[in-house]
């Protein structure tokens, strides 16, 4: 009795190992899981937060702000830089550039919108973008060819510029000097809800120009 026993308590410590293990892969899998899905949601949230790499330019996000443009600098000669101010025509209040990239038809902004401002502003309006040929001739048929967009095939003026995400907005008073720059992919909504835009303009262009904002007040 005592062999058989014996036997017993052999067979069920054996035996006991193999639960531990089982439970342990079990507890383990599951952790594995819900490390994933916080992996998961923070990558979701980072994609919210941070701008979308819509460029396909060779940016790095972070640490890009320190590589801006100094306020005052003339508009760089780089890539399509020297043709716009040789094509450009003078305009007294200033132009507003947007740099859209190697993906033209992806910014997100109110392009009709940015139009009506910036003629309500007395403001030139044009763009630059590193899509291929095809690519701006469409993104212009789509918007009448509202305005020009010049080809930027490098990207060299969008690095000069320090372009990181597609649709940022730069204001170059009459003689092709940084006034103004978008500061976040957020801050570039339409003319008439930048006050600091607005200003700039005012401030290298102090004739009386039509508000956007008193305008878009009135018309309520």
């Amino acid at each position: 009795m005592e062999t058989g026993t014996s036997e017993h308590a052999v067979v069920r410590k054996a035996a006991a190992p193999r639960w531990f293990w089982w439970c342990a892969g079990l507890l383990l899998c599951l952790d594995v899981w819900v490390v994933g899905q916080d992996v998961l949601s923070r990558a979701a949230i980072a994609d919210r937060v941070r701008p979308a790499r819509t460029s396909g330019l060779p940016f790095d996000i972070e640490g890009r702000a320190d590589r801006d443009p100094a306020l005052a600098a003339v508009l760089p000669s780089a890539g399509a830089g020297r043709r716009i101010r040789q094509t450009e025509p003078p305009s007294d209040s200033g132009y507003i550039l947007i740099a859209l990239s190697s993906c033209t038809s992806c910014t997100k902004l109110d392009v009709r919108r940015w139009v009506s401002d910036a003629r309500g502003a007395g403001v030139r309006l044009l763009a630059v973008s590193a899509s291929p040929s095809a690519d701006i001739a469409a993104f212009r048929k789509a918007i009448a060819k509202a305005f020009p967009v010049y080809r930027d095939p490098q990207g060299a003026l969008h690095e000069s510029l320090n372009a990181w995400w597609n649709g940022r907005i730069y204001y170059f008073d009459s003689r092709w000097r940084l006034r103004w720059m978008a500061s976040f992919p957020e801050s570039d909504r339409n003319l008439a809800s930048l006050d600091g835009l607005r200003a700039a303009i005012r401030q290298a262009h102090p004739a009386e120009r039509p508000d956007p904002e008193r305008d878009e007040g009135t018309s309520r």
